[in-house]
């Protein structure tokens, strides 16, 4: 039995947990014994599940299609998988997978402002990701989120939106639902990986 899923690796492109292997797109990483989900395995976040939850786990930022294999463990509680092969299919670079990280927060930044003040918010996000906007505009944009939220945004761009920082400003945003989170991640995701196939392009299944 085969599952294909989101997997999120480190910026060096290795296996965590002293393991150091490093991860190419269409090579197959392997482990022996029985996998066991959290404890043993090479895991992945199966297509169907809600995506957003996978920024919890996330071992860093590069965003990867993931095809596992072999023996399969399944939680059901945290909706993920893990397996004995894994083999990535997709592989989005740094820079890509930060662009679709910070565009997911654009849209959650933008949904938690007021009806009326959402194209000033738009207006004001684009000067803040560029470095462009004035100390004023900063705390026009905070007063319009709220400061709590807007102080996770503050520490996710600071720590080059690293999914974790990403989740927590999830966490304090304004009433979204998971479900519309989780829309919103997939389609700034797919919009990734379509850009993306140019230069790496998807290995046949």
């Amino acid at each position: 039995m085969k599952r294909e899923g989101w997997h999120f690796c480190a910026a060096d492109l290795r296996l965590g947990w002293q393991d150091g292997r490093k991860i190419v797109v269409g090579e197959t990483l392997t482990v022996e014994g029985s996998p066991r989900v959290c404890h043993h395995g090479l895991h992945a976040l199966c297509v169907g599940n809600p995506l957003v939850d996978a920024l919890e786990w996330a071992a860093g930022p590069i965003i990867c299609r993931v095809l596992l294999g072999g023996k399969l463990d399944y939680d059901f509680d945290r909706e993920k998988f893990c397996a004995t092969e894994r083999t990535v299919l997709q592989m989005l670079t740094l820079e890509q997978s930060i662009a679709c990280l910070r565009g997911f927060l654009v849209r959650v930044i933008i949904a938690n402002a007021s009806p009326e003040n959402r194209r000033r918010v738009r207006r004001l996000v684009k000067l803040w990701l560029s470095g462009e906007a004035t100390l004023e505009e900063v705390q026009k944009l905070e007063t319009c989120v709220g400061s709590r939220f807007w102080g996770a945004c503050e520490r996710a761009k600071q720590e080059d939106f690293s999914p974790k920082r990403l989740l927590l400003a999830t966490w304090v945003s304004q009433g979204l639902s998971r479900t519309r989170l989780n829309r919103w991640f997939l389609a700034a995701l797919h919009k990734a990986m379509k850009e993306a196939r140019a230069d790496a392009p998807a290995v046949p299944v």
